[in-house]
């Protein structure tokens, strides 16, 4: 490349093999990234004699310009709750024990079910913020109202704040501790911030309507009666709903309320495959329940999908990866974490008025077809 061109970072992504997210993340240091990946982009920057500054806001091919460095965003990954670690050999999906919070080893962290969600959500925020010149601070939360951390994120030269993960009942405290504007992604509560998430209710409905086209009526869910803020999960409210719009007969039997890990999950679950009266189908509230189900399905000697059929919803790396490859919702999660951050420069540029409440933005899933869905076979 001539010494005289303008080097971009998809210049630098397009050498390298990687993503704008990957090269953005080498270049702020705010994640993790694989030796080699690393290597590759410091390999590309050395042959184009790249200076390491910020995009140009505008036009989508992220030219840098130390003088257009327009400031940081911080983008808050919070968990408080335990995850399980995962991982894949030889195609067998191996679950490791509970560990509480955020673990701080990057492989670990690369393993967790709900960071690979939320991995996703991430790589999309930083490519967005790029095209309007502003870096990505990542921070691992597990306490919203931590006094050192909200200090660092209400600094002077930050410009916004993008809040991803776990509910929690201090987040409103946390919005209004904020001193800057407030972004939340796929945190369905009601309150002052805007809300980027996915549309449940259309995804719930792709999936469902899968499941009758094959010819079942037995369905069951698997998921959680109550989630953000004590308010009903969506995804439960609108397997109900659109169960009770076809006449299809909701069983209380053949619900599964509780937390999301797979061990658990696979332990309730099981006493609903062990009653002779059985459903033919369960609908998950997250990929992470389906593998819940998948285990007791293995337990208990039922295959998938010939004498059980199952959906997930998110559709995380391992879904494809498993046996068999799961059916499930795909969420726009890269989307997501654009649409987020043109929500918050919409309140950054001081486009419009202050309000009392927020906005709620709804992307659209989209069903994906895989081997864990079968016409039915028994009793319907």
């Amino acid at each position: 490349m001539a010494s005289e061109d303008l080097t971009t970072v998809r210049d630098l992504g397009r050498l390298a093999g990687c993503s704008i997210a990957t090269v953005s993340r080498v270049l702020n240091n705010s994640a993790a990234v694989s030796v080699k990946k690393r290597e590759a982009i410091l390999q590309a920057i050395r042959e184009t004699d790249f200076h390491i500054s910020r995009a140009r806001r505008g036009g989508r091919r992220n030219a840098m310009k130390p003088s257009e460095d327009h400031g940081v965003v911080e983008i808050v990954q919070h968990r408080h709750s335990p995850v399980e670690r995962l991982t894949l050999e030889s195609g067998q999906l191996n679950v490791g024990p509970l560990v509480s919070g955020w673990d701080k080893r990057p492989s670990a962290r690369s393993q967790a079910l709900g960071n690979a969600f939320h991995r996703g959500i991430v790589d999309g925020a930083i490519e967005e913020l790029a095209t309007w010149g502003y870096r990505a601070q990542m921070r691992m939360n597990t306490d919203l109202l931590d006094p050192v951390q909200l200090a660092g994120i209400n600094a002077n030269d930050r410009s916004g704040v993008l809040l991803i993960g776990e509910y929690s009942d201090d987040l409103a405290r946390f919005v209004r501790s904020c001193t800057h504007p407030v972004v939340l992604v796929d945190l369905n509560v009601n309150g002052q911030a805007d809300v980027v998430t996915t549309d449940n209710f259309h995804g719930v409905g792709e999936a469902l309507e899968h499941l009758f086209a094959l010819g079942h009526r037995r369905i069951g869910y698997v998921g959680r009666g109550q989630h953000t803020g004590g308010l009903p999960d969506e995804r439960l409210t609108a397997f109900k709903l659109k169960m009770t719009e076809r006449g299809v007969p909701i069983r209380p039997d053949w619900l599964y309320d509780g937390y999301d890990h797979i061990e658990e999950t696979a332990r309730g679950v099981e006493l609903i495959l062990r009653q002779a009266d059985r459903p033919t189908a369960l609908m998950c509230g997250n990929d992470c329940y389906a593998l819940g189900v998948v285990r007791a399905a293995s337990r208990l000697g039922i295959s998938i999908p010939d004498g059980l059929s199952l959906v997930g919803f998110d559709d995380v790396d391992f879904a494809s990866l498993i046996t068999p490859p799961l059916t499930t919702v795909r969420v726009p999660v890269q989307e997501m974490g654009r649409q987020a951050v043109r929500q918050l420069m919409i309140h950054m540029k001081g486009t419009m008025r202050p309000r009392s409440s927020g906005c709620r933005v709804r992307l659209l899933p989209e069903l994906v077809v895989r081997e864990s869905t079968a016409a039915v076979t028994m009793g319907g």
